[in-house]
């Protein structure tokens, strides 16, 4: 009996090692990888206004999906840590993103809607977010 130097071997083709939640692909137009919620509304050629930040999609998810938000939510879900959230909320507040119901609790505002919808452009949601806060 000859011993097999790959007597290892017999895992190889089986996927055994193969993670099965490997980290999504970055995308092939822009490079980027969606964020946790699969956004991908930051591409390189239209950044957006200067205004919005990579995290801001994401906590306004989040804020329509539990309908009245706390900034600590942001957390929660891995969006961001609270106080960073708490900031961006002001943020999109004083834009017309988020509309302020409470100390510490917001509502998306219709622009919100639109914007997570996808029904606002970039372009669109500077120059109306602007008008909302002059």
């Amino acid at each position: 009996m000859t011993p097999d130097a790959n007597e290892n071997d017999g895992d190889a083709g089986s996927g055994a090692d193969v993670d099965p939640d490997p980290d999504p692909e970055p995308d092939q137009t822009t490079g980027r990888s969606p964020t946790p919620t699969g956004f991908r509304s930051f591409e390189a050629e239209s950044p957006g206004p200067d205004w919005l930040e990579p995290e801001d999609e994401e906590i306004l998810a989040v804020l329509r999906e539990d309908h009245n938000f706390a900034p600590s939510h942001a957390a929660e879900a891995d969006v961001c840590r609270g106080p960073v959230a708490s900031h961006r909320c002001r943020e999109l507040a004083k834009r017309g993103l988020l509309k302020k119901v409470a100390t510490g609790m917001y509502d998306v505002t219709d622009l919100g809607e639109r914007f997570l919808d996808g029904e606002v452009s970039l372009e669109e949601l500077a120059a109306e977010a602007d008008e909302v806060s002059e």
